[in-house]
């Protein structure tokens, strides 16, 4: 079942208890919190003591327990030996709570860290369908925000709701033994009080789930603006934009209103209850005095203990409204954590060597949803040291094609085969790294040329490195580079255009040296004096791979072995270029609209290259 579609009470324990599991590694420290917490409880429980004695002390000369040993009753020397416990219990209580407050803020940092890990991991393992659904900005909110929610769970719940259950029953029990009737006052707004903390947190939950969504939509808004802030300005939408992301701000806006306005009058409200039981307190207890039941330092004690009862009662309202936003983070993340990979390995999956590279589709048919099928019915055998190119219309399915040999989506129907074996039967790592992808949407990281380059293989040498980048007809750029192969790319590679960035990304996929080479359109980016080098230098390094490269450009598909041409998911013809030219088929019709212009231009290209030679 959904996470979404479960809620409750038992539902929403099962969210906080997976939540602290995550507390588990570190239970020493956890322990020591605990004590900690417990020794902070203890002295605020003896500092209403000391008063109430020191009271009875200096107004009726009374002797206080423990003390008499050292000062008789009724001296000046007893009220200063109290003074100095209750600041030393004062003193103690503060280095307490400071060791508290940093332990739980150390615990809740680990385990941020660790649930931090944990989702980066589970996003790791998730197939490409999976980002197909989910937007980029809806996940960094999980692992921002989200996360967030959840440390402060951990540094100010646990383990907070022990100590408020001790402070009612410890108050409840000195009142009682001091008289019991003023017990009876404090236990009557108990129940109201706990009504209140549950309701307002069952309350709170659903709020809490919409404003992380919201905020997550906020994100997405806020990301696609930045990323389009080329574009946004070149269309002059900048209004537009700003009042897309006012919108959303203001349904956040209005959300975090409804859950403070709740927050405002639910706390205030209790607090109001046990002032109320404080002036029963004082008026029963004032009477108590006058006929000598009670004395003024136990009056005194137990309204200093009403009182920290209703600092208790705030921080229920505050762990409520804490529960509440953990709980529905939890449920955010929890639903990434527990998502579980379309794709993956079976138990039983073999690893894929030093593959050969014989590629076969076995009536494949591929459909990335039940209603529209986007491959019918493949078949086809690819061997090392051939290159089939596919062409075909937008939306025939050439990358949904190529998409399938490394798995990045499975089959609905038939098999593929590598070397005679079944993908599926593979293991996803040995796998992909027998396949080299160069891929449409070109990604560049943060980093230097020479580390985008080493990306597939960090530990690969300099000399290594230079090779591909020559034999892809970039060499002479980065070295051109006031830094060489050390200048810093900038995000997502927008300092290189767009043809230095596919030649990048093609030295990256040669130097893993895969068996299996696919080349989707990247050669698309790239002007035609370029693209004749590279594809001079591409022609030494595609021998003996297995080649499949979806081609837009003559060249590449001259080269070819095989042409496959691609309409509406099938394969319609298939042969070498001059052979389907022949045919007036639909390559035919392609080449007369597409293709003949570039071969004018590549004819004219050879006669320039030659001259100069």
């Amino acid at each position: 079942m959904h996470l979404k579609k479960r809620s409750g009470f038992r539902y929403n324990a099962w969210i906080l208890v997976r939540l602290l599991k995550f507390a588990l590694p570190y239970k020493g420290t956890v322990l020591l919190d605990t004590l900690f917490l417990a020794l902070t409880t203890l002295f605020m429980f003896v500092q209403p003591w000391f008063l109430g004695k020191a009271v009875d002390a200096a107004a009726h000369g009374a002797g206080i327990p423990f003390l008499d040993r050292f000062a008789s009753p009724g001296t000046l020397w007893l009220l200063v030996i109290a003074a100095v416990g209750l600041v030393l219990a004062g003193a103690l209580r503060g280095i307490c709570a400071f060791g508290q407050s940093y332990l739980g803020q150390s615990i809740s940092q680990r385990v941020a860290y660790d649930i931090r890990n944990a989702l980066y991991q589970s996003l790791q393992r998730q197939s490409f369908a999976f980002y197909d659904r989910m937007q980029t900005a809806q996940l960094m909110s999980r692992a921002t925000a989200d996360v967030e929610a959840s440390r402060q769970l951990i540094s100010f719940g646990v383990p907070r709701p022990l100590q408020t259950v001790v402070f009612f029953i410890g108050i409840i029990g000195i009142l009682w033994f001091t008289n019991y009737r003023l017990a009876l006052i404090a236990l009557v707004g108990i129940p109201f009080i706990a009504y209140r903390a549950v309701g307002t947190s069952i309350r709170l939950r659903p709020l809490w789930l919409t404003i992380q969504q919201t905020l997550a939509h906020l994100t997405v808004v806020l990301q696609e603006s930045l990323s389009a802030a080329k574009l946004v300005r070149s269309f002059g939408r900048q209004g537009l934009e700003k009042s897309k992301f006012g919108a959303r701000a203001q349904e956040v806006y209005n959300q975090e209103m409804t859950v403070n306005t709740i927050q405002a009058f639910n706390t205030p409200l209790m607090t109001l209850v046990v002032h109320m039981l404080l002036g029963g307190g004082l008026l029963y207890g004032g009477y108590e005095i006058m006929n000598g039941r009670l004395t003024g330092g136990e009056l005194t004690q137990a309204l200093f203990y009403m009182t920290m009862l209703s600092e208790q009662v705030r921080m229920l309202g505050f762990m409520g409204n804490l529960f509440s936003r953990a709980v529905a983070s939890g449920e955010r993340l929890f639903e990434i954590l527990d998502a579980v990979p379309d794709i993956r390995d079976k138990p039983e999956a073999i690893p894929l060597d030093r593959a050969t590279g014989v590629v076969r589709f076995e009536g494949v048919s591929f459909s990335y949803s039940s209603l529209f099928p986007t491959l019918r019915h493949v078949n086809l055998e690819a061997h090392p040291g051939q290159v089939i190119a596919l062409v075909g219309a937008t939306g025939s399915g050439k990358s949904s094609l190529v998409s399938l040999i490394p798995r990045f989506y499975d089959v609905t129907e038939g098999r593929i085969t590598i070397d005679g074996v079944d993908i599926r039967d593979i293991t996803l790592d040995s796998l992909r790294r027998n396949i080299g992808i160069v891929q449409q949407d070109v990604f560049l990281f943060s980093a230097t040329m020479g580390d985008n380059v080493a990306y597939g293989r960090p530990g690969a040498s300099e000399e290594d490195v230079v090779r591909v980048a020559k034999a892809a007809r970039l060499h002479d750029f980065i070295v051109g580079l006031p830094k060489g192969y050390g200048t810093w790319v900038g995000e997502r590679g927008i300092t290189l255009s767009g043809g230095q960035k596919q030649r990048l990304a093609i030295a990256r996929t040669l130097l893993l040296d895969p068996r299996i080479l696919i080349m989707d359109d990247s050669l698309s980016s790239v002007d035609t004096e370029t693209e004749y080098l590279i594809q001079q230098a591409l022609k030494e390094l595609m021998r003996g791979r297995t080649t499949f490269v979806i081609a837009q450009r003559l060249a590449g598909l001259k080269r070819a072995d095989v042409i496959l041409v691609l309409d509406g998911g099938e394969i319609v013809e298939r042969g070498a270029h001059q052979d389907l030219l022949e045919r007036d088929g639909l390559y035919r019709e392609i080449y007369d609209l597409q293709l003949r212009h570039q071969e004018e231009a590549l004819e004219a290209m050879r006669s320039t290259v030659t001259a100069e030679d």
